[in-house]
């Protein structure tokens, strides 16, 4: 059975959890909403999930422990962030927004400016607070490609430290 990328990532940010805090945990593998179905069902005792869980603990279905921030979201700004309760511990994601190598300078720009103008709308902003997705991450391209090869080097360390393959 071929894993998704996101699949992969579950499973180091598992085994990065266990390896970190000392934990056991067994991964179990879920697409999307099925992980919160089996939480909310008791099919498992606990989930790391993304700002699609907001609104579930918001109604208080499900019992958030943490965030996986730097800092608290302001979505659910009572729960500590992993750092806080366990020191040095960081598991952060963002999303980037690629051209084709060769893209002209002008197409770049302009492309860059939409987005920066669609992420200053205050329902945009909102849209991301209410779903905890936190504020947008709006960075220059060197500032990316530094982000990158930092995570590339931090993630790539632990990964071959605690063995993930990705099947």
């Amino acid at each position: 059975m071929r894993r998704s990328a996101t699949a992969a990532t579950t499973t180091w940010r598992w085994k990065h959890s266990k390896q970190h805090v000392g934990i056991d945990l067994i991964h179990v593998p879920y697409r999307g909403g099925p992980a919160a179905i089996a939480l909310l069902s008791g099919a498992v005792s606990m989930m790391l999930g993304g700002g699609s869980v907001v609104p579930t603990i918001k109604s208080g279905k499900l019992r958030g422990l943490a965030s996986t921030g730097s800092v608290r979201n302001p979505a659910t700004p009572e729960l500590p962030t992993i750092a806080e309760v366990y020191p040095g511990y960081e598991a952060l994601s963002w999303h980037g927004v690629f051209v084709p190598a060769g893209t002209p300078q002008p197409i770049i720009d302009r492309l860059r400016n939409e987005l920066k103008e669609v992420a200053a709308q205050p329902e945009f902003k909102e849209r991301l607070a209410n779903t905890g997705s936190g504020e947008p991450y709006l960075v220059t391209p060197e500032e990316l490609t530094a982000r990158i090869k930092s995570d590339y080097e931090k993630y790539g360390k632990l990964i071959r430290s605690i063995g993930v393959k990705v099947e």
